[in-house]
């Protein structure tokens, strides 16, 4: 059994650490459709446009409108399958 140096284990991390982050890499750059990256402006935005739609709150016009205009903006994305599901609260009619 040979003494443990730094010319035969730094090869050996070396190599795990280029592994790891070419497969970091592959996995942050696979799936991500490319419209998905947004400027500081446009999250800006996208927040103002969802704060002019006022009350949002559960059953609300405001939320129907959010929601209608988040599910355009996902449709903007592409890649996205999207749709609406009716839930029910305590007290609606």
């Amino acid at each position: 059994m040979s003494i443990p140096t730094s010319e035969n284990i730094f090869p050996r991390k070396r190599s795990r650490t280029i592994f790891f982050l070419l497969a970091m890499l592959l996995t942050l750059g696979t799936g991500i459709p490319g419209k998905a990256h947004s400027s500081a402006e446009a999250i800006k935005q996208t927040i103002t446009d969802l704060a002019s739609f006022g009350d949002r709150s559960f059953g609300s016009p405001g939320a129907r409108r959010a929601a209608d205009y988040i599910e355009m903006k996902f449709a903007e994305l592409g890649d996205f399958k999207t749709g609406k599901h009716l839930f029910l609260a305590p007290g609606m009619t």
